[in-house]
């Protein structure tokens, strides 16, 4: 009797199949992340945003709950969409719940974060603070979400990832994959930001890491993208679209001026095609074939994966220095367009009592170099150094907001006496011109102190004692005699303690003692960078250049003053060079600061960048400690 196998065979195929497949599916789970996206940061006041909350990698998700727009208009949603995408060599799980808005009114507005349970754990979404300008921009039709919500027809990507015979697999990825590095501008003046943008520009299935970062030496530098929240979007180039990922953008502001060049970033990329015509597929087994059109979309061929460098062009960039002829002398290093206001509470005042002056300086431009205006205090006053305020967005570009800084002056005399203007000065780089705002003087009146009246009360003035004889006064004499006893007693008491301290520790340091030198060695070596090498030894990439940084910044804080109000890259340049420190030790320390900061925005580091990058800090540490000793 002869038994019929194919049959068997067919169903082990299957079987073996849907085991495979779940096992892809099991392996391929990432980390669950819920994330709030927003089509745009800058929208008008007529404009739409559109809010899409969205759950990656979830195996559960129950009540996916909105939040209340409560300073929005809901034009359209919600729109729920969930699937399974297979990306960039990575099977992810989605689930995203979408609305349409329109702001109801100008400023700085909170997209507030939605709720979920999500693999049985609450969790909330990140909130999002967008600057809604009184102007529209235009974006209502700029914008293509993915989701439906939009009733125009969404612009897509028709990725390059099928390779058909006699194709070349390079020249593919040359006309398909993008490396730029944009400036809004090659020629500025000292102090005026840059705002520079690397892209990444796709229109093919790819995985890239970063090689090279791009040298920013010469620039204070504000990152303008948040990482979690950097969402690639669409754009077209040379009349096709392309999946646009940010790698970085950021603000550059010139330390001095010169002939600066922008290094290329470098990626390593891991190109993957679908092969067709491939001799071999015609010798794969039913399984393997089944298997090989799950992964390619249902599309029959060969996975083939080719590794390709590409790199941004360099970038020059001019810099001009500022006019020396017409500089004010009220002007210490602010660019951009500023206005000042300066105002005084209390025009009558008792003497001892404190004036509030608050001056207000807003508007857009290098904000972190500009120091407190000086104010001329009257004879008779006495004046202190102010206390600085900063409400700065430094996701607009150029860097836009306020500084306040409030002084305190002590009357000290009687009288009448005026308080002089203050004087502000900026260079606005569209005009090319210095610019100069002046406020207004200030009368106050000082009147003597007048017990009938309960005079204000000032926050350096004590409470007044209702009775200002002597406390002693109201002693009796035999509690005076006790308390004076009590005290000779415990005199005597402390003196015989000390005494017999002095003695047991005579007696100890007759016996061998085990010096401490050990332990101040291992003091030592706990500073500065005990903390980052710790990092490196254990592979934690942000942990590492995290600690490394704030080294750095410990190092630099302890050897030159700054208030911490102040303390950035730009500041700590121009007081390094006072101070006499040489130009390549400056460039060094840029280097290293500008490392730090890019790799908190890059995930993968190698060790051995990890390395190198600790080896250049520990000898830039050793370099401050010998020239600024």
């Amino acid at each position: 009797m002869r038994l019929n196998v194919q049959p068997i065979e067919k169903y082990l195929h299957y079987f073996f199949a849907t085991v495979i497949t779940l096992s892809i599916c099991v392996i391929s789970v990432a980390q669950v992340r819920f994330l709030t996206i927003v089509s745009e940061r800058q929208p008008g006041l007529n404009d739409y945003v559109q809010v899409e909350y969205t759950i990656e990698n979830a195996k559960s998700v129950e009540r996916l709950s909105p939040p209340s727009f409560r300073y929005f208009r809901l034009i359209q949603g919600p729109a729920q969409s969930n699937g399974m995408s297979y990306l960039n060599g990575q099977l992810s799980q989605f689930k995203s719940i979408a609305f349409i808005l329109q702001p109801r009114s100008a400023g700085r507005l909170v997209i507030p974060g939605a709720s979920a349970i999500i693999d049985g754990k609450a969790m909330r979404s990140e909130p999002v603070v967008i600057d809604v300008k009184s102007s529209a921009t235009g974006n209502k039709s700029a914008y293509r979400p993915k989701s439906s919500l939009w009733p125009e027809e969404e612009s897509r990507v028709e990725e390059e990832y099928i390779l058909r015979p006699g194709e070349s697999i390079t020249q593919k990825i040359k006309q398909n994959l993008l490396v730029k590095a944009e400036v809004n501008k090659t020629t500025c003046y000292e102090g005026e930001p840059i705002m520079a943008t690397f892209k990444l520009c796709s229109r093919l299935r790819s995985e890239s890491k970063v090689l090279k970062r791009p040298s920013l030496n010469g620039f204070s530098v504000y990152d303008m993208v948040e990482p979690e929240a950097n969402s690639p979007t669409i754009e077209n180039i040379n009349g096709k679209p392309y999946n646009v990922h940010i790698i970085r953008k950021t603000q550059l502001f010139p330390l001095q001026a010169g002939t600066f060049e922008i290094d290329p970033v470098e990626l390593d990329n891991k190109v993957k095609f679908i092969k067709l015509g491939d001799a071999g597929t015609g010798s794969r087994s039913p399984l393997q074939k089944l298997i090989d059109e799950f992964v390619n979309d249902g599309i029959g061929g060969r996975v083939e994966e080719q590794t390709f460098t590409l790199a941004s062009k360099p970038v020059t960039i001019r810099v001009k220095p500022l006019p020396v002829a017409s500089k004010p002398e009220s002007f210490n290093g602010a660019v951009g367009k500023f206005s000042m206001h300066v105002e005084v509470k209390d025009r009558t005042i008792a003497a001892g009592e404190a004036i509030d002056l608050k001056l207000l300086i807003k508007g857009k431009g290098n904000f972190t170099v500009i120091n407190p205006p000086f104010v001329q205090v009257p004879a008779g006053m006495e004046g202190y150094d102010p206390q600085i305020t900063e409400n700065i967005d430094k996701f607009i570009y150029p860097l836009s907001g306020s500084k306040i800084f409030n002084y305190t002056i002590i009357a000290r005399d009687t009288g009448t006496f005026t308080i002089p203007s203050v004087a502000f000065s900026y260079f606005d780089p569209v005009d090319e011109h210095y610019k100069t705002e002046l406020s207004d003087s200030f009368r106050v009146s000082v009147t003597s102190f007048n017990k009938a009246i309960a005079p204000r009360k000032s926050r350096f003035a004590r409470d007044p004692s209702p009775d200002q004889s002597p406390w002693i006064d109201h002693i009796p004499i035999n509690v005076l005699v006790l308390i004076i006893a009590i005290l000779v007693f415990a005199g005597i008491g402390l003196y015989l303690w000390k005494k017999n301290r002095k003695d047991m520790k005579g007696a100890e340091s007759a016996l061998p003692v085990k010096t401490d030198f050990a332990v101040k060695t291992i003091e030592s070596d706990l500073e500065p960078l005990e903390e980052a090498r710790w990092a490196l030894k254990e592979g934690n990439s942000n942990l590492f250049y995290t600690e490394l940084n704030k080294a750095i910044w410990k190092k630099i804080s302890e050897k030159i003053y700054i208030p911490s109000t102040e303390l950035n890259k730009y500041n700590a340049v121009l007081r390094l060079r006072q101070e006499g420190l040489n130009n390549t030790l400056i460039h060094h320390l840029e280097s290293v600061l500008n490392e730090c900061e890019i790799a908190l925005y890059t995930p993968v580091h190698s060790a051995s960048d990890m390395q190198q990058t600790f080896i250049k800090a520990k000898a830039l540490i050793k370099a401050l400690d010998e020239e600024l000793a």
